[in-house]
C-alpha cells in the first residue's frame, strides 16, 4: 500500500517517491540494471534485441509470490524460444532471496538490482508488477502479472501492441476513505489543528478497510476494521480467543483517536473500552479456561533464518503466509489468529527471523514450523479468553 503524503505527514515524516514518471506504452525504455544473476541465468545474458518480460517484486510481498505460479506457466508456454527472456527482478541482496527460493519454485530467471535505479527508472510504485518490452526497447505491455497472458506475448513477439485489460487502465484504491465517516484528510486536518486537543470516534462503516497507522499512545487511525481485530490489535490477544455474536463480528468500524496530552497506553486502552460500552452497549468479560493448545519449542535453532533491517510484517501469498523479521511471539500470534489454533511459545528465542509459512490447514502449519527447527506439540493449557455481548 502506498502512502499519501498526507498519511506520510500524520506519521511524522514525509515519504518521496524518488521514482520517476511512468513509462508510457510505446515509449523506449531506460535500459535494464541487474547487479546479479541469482538462479536460472541464461547462458547468454545479452538483452538486446529480445522481448523481455520483467516482474518486479520482493521477497516480503505475499502478492508477489502468489503470482509466481501464473509467471512460470507464462516461462513454460515459450520454453526454447530464444527471442525472448523472463526476468524476475527484485532490489534484494541475493543471499536473502536464495532463502525464498528454497521454497518457492522460480522458473524465470531471477535478478537483483542492489541499487533500485531499475524500478525507480521505470517509475514502479507498487509490486507485483510487470512490464513487457519489445524487441526495439519499447514499452509493451504493463500492469500486474497475473493479467499477463500468452495472447499479449505473441502480439509483441509478432511486432504488435496489446491492449490493456480494462483492470489495469485504472485500478481502485483499496481503501475508499471519502466513503468513510471520518476520513483520513479530516483525520490529518484535526491532528495538525492547533485549536484541537483530542478526538477520539468510534463509527460504523459501510465495509472494510485496510488503512492503519498506529503511533500509539499518541495517535491511532483504522478505516473499516472489526471488532475482533481491534481487541486483537490493542490488547495482544489472539482473535482466536474472543467470542462475540456474530452480528457483532461482521460490524465494521472506523477509529480515530489522537490526544495531544501525554497519555499512557494503559489509559488509552481503557478509554477505548469506555466508548465502546457507552456508545454500543458492549460487555466484555475475561474468563480463563483449559483447552487444547500446541507448544512450540525448539529443537534445531539452525534452521531459523535471521531476519535483517529495522522494516517487517505479514504478507499474504495464496496458502502461504510470508513472515519477515519477525519475533518468534509476533509469528505464532500472526498464526494463531489464521487458524484459530492456540499456539504458545517456549523457544525462549528473542530474535526476529523470516519465513514462509503454509497455513491453509493445521497439518501443513506444523511441517511448515518443523521445517524451521520448531516443534509443535499437543498440550493442554490454561488461557485467557475474552466474551463479548451486547
Amino acid at each position: 500500500m502506498k502512502l499519501s503524503l498526507v498519511a506520510a505527514l500524520i506519521l511524522g515524516s514525509v515519504v518521496l517517491m524518488t521514482a520517476q514518471s511512468p513509462i508510457p506504452i510505446g515509449e523506449k525504455c531506460p535500459p535494464l540494471r541487474i547487479t546479479d544473476w541469482v538462479q536460472n541465468a541464461p547462458p547468454e545474458q545479452d538483452l538486446e534485441n529480445k522481448v523481455i518480460v520483467v516482474d518486479f517484486w520482493a521477497t516480503w510481498c505475499g502478492p508477489c509470490l502468489k503470482a509466481v505460479p501464473h509467471f512460470n506457466k507464462l516461462v513454460a508456454e515459450f520454453a526454447g524460444d530464444q527471442r525472448i527472456q523472463f526476468l524476475s527482478m527484485t532490489y534484494e541482496r541475493p543471499a536473502k532471496i536464495e532463502r525464498t527460493l528454497e521454497r518457492i519454485d522460480f522458473r524465470s530467471a531471477v535478478v537483483t538490482d542492489q541499487e533500485n535505479w531499475t524500478q525507480e527508472a521505470f517509475g514502479i510504485a507498487e509490486i507485483p508488477y510487470t512490464l513487457v518490452i519489445d524487441a526495439a526497447g519499447k514499452l509493451a505491455w504493463k500492469g500486474n502479472p497475473e493479467f499477463l497472458t500468452p495472447d499479449h506475448i505473441r502480439q509483441v513477439l509478432n511486432g504488435q501492441t496489446p491492449e490493456l485489460p480494462s483492470e489495469l487502465d485504472s485500478a481502485a484504491p483499496a481503501v475508499d476513505l471519502g466513503k468513510r465517516n471520518i476520513g483520513l484528510k479530516e483525520f490529518g486536518a484535526a491532528l495538525k489543528d492547533s485549536t484541537v486537543q483530542r478526538m477520539f470516534q468510534i463509527i460504523p462503516s459501510a465495509g472494510p478497510g485496510g488503512l492503519r497507522m498506529d503511533g500509539l499512545p499518541k495517535m491511532f487511525y483504522e478505516g473499516g476494521t472489526s471488532l475482533p481485530k481491534i481487541l486483537s490489535y490493542f490488547f495482544e490477544i489472539p482473535r482466536s480467543r474472543i467470542a462475540m455474536p456474530e452480528k457483532l463480528a461482521d460490524q465494521n468500524f472506523n477509529i480515530a483517536f489522537f490526544d495531544k496530552d501525554l497519555l499512557s497506553r494503559a489509559q488509552v486502552d481503557s478509554l477505548m473500552l469506555e466508548r465502546f460500552s457507552e456508545e454500543y452497549g458492549v460487555d466484555i468479560q475475561s474468563t480463563t479456561r483449559e483447552t487444547d493448545a500446541l507448544r512450540i519449542e525448539t529443537f534445531d535453532p539452525e534452521k531459523l533464518r535471521p531476519g535483517s533491517g529495522n522494516q517487517g510484517g505479514f504478507s499474504d501469498a495464496g496458502s502461504k503466509l510470508i513472515i519477515t523479521n519477525q519475533t518468534i511471539r509476533a509469528t505464532l500470534f500472526e498464526l494463531e489468529n489464521r487458524l484459530g489454533v492456540p499456539l504458545i511459545d517456549q523457544t525462549g528465542l528473542d530474535g526476529k527471523y523470516d519465513f514462509i509459512i503454509e497455513v491453509s490447514d493445521k497439518e501443513q502449519l506444523m511441517e511448515s514450523l518443523e521445517s524451521y527447527g520448531l516443534r509443535p506439540e499437543p498440550i493442554r493449557a490454561e488461557l485467557e479468553f475474552w466474551t463479548v455481548s451486547f
